[in-house]
């Protein structure tokens, strides 16, 4: 298996609409529609296509906080946000989610970058287990009640 994220392109849309995660998760993490609509709008951001191979399995979004207009006083400028990520439904389980973040690994030493911040949804424990077995730290800061992760490369 061979993960790759590229930027979302115009033939990437809808099939990522069709993209989904189970029902109960869908209090965890945003529909594509709407985080292909808020990207736009949200200085620093870039889409991004989780491939495997030739199929689309996911979605992730992050923000260059360097260009990220909007940061707030707790932010550092130095990271890369992850803002979003999901895995389809019928792809999780299959290691797709951690091939992706070491793809994300490579991206962020790519922009020169060696800090990625994220968050989680408070009751979510399946993606803060996940998270840190993957070297994140809950940094002890809650943001719009999500509790705050960092990782240092």
């Amino acid at each position: 298996m061979t993960v790759t994220l590229k930027p979302v392109e115009r033939d990437d849309v809808k099939p990522l609409f069709n993209i989904k995660v189970s029902e109960d998760q869908t209090s965890y993490v945003a529909a594509n529609e709407f985080s292909l609509a808020q990207a736009s709008y949200e200085t620093g951001a870039t889409p991004l296509v989780i491939w495997s191979d030739d199929t689309r399995v996911g979605f992730m979004m992050v923000i260059d906080m360097r260009e990220h207009k909007y940061r707030e006083s707790h932010h550092e400028p130095d990271v890369i946000y992850l803002w979003r990520l999901m895995i389809g439904r019928e792809y999780q389980g299959m290691g797709y989610g951690k091939s992706a973040m070491s793809a994300l690994f490579d991206y962020t030493k790519k922009q020169g970058l060696s800090v990625i911040e994220s968050s989680v949804v408070q009751g979510n424990a399946g993606a803060l287990k996940f998270y840190e077995t993957l070297g994140f730290e809950l940094t002890g800061e809650i943001e719009e009640e999500e509790l705050c992760i960092r990782k240092h490369l």
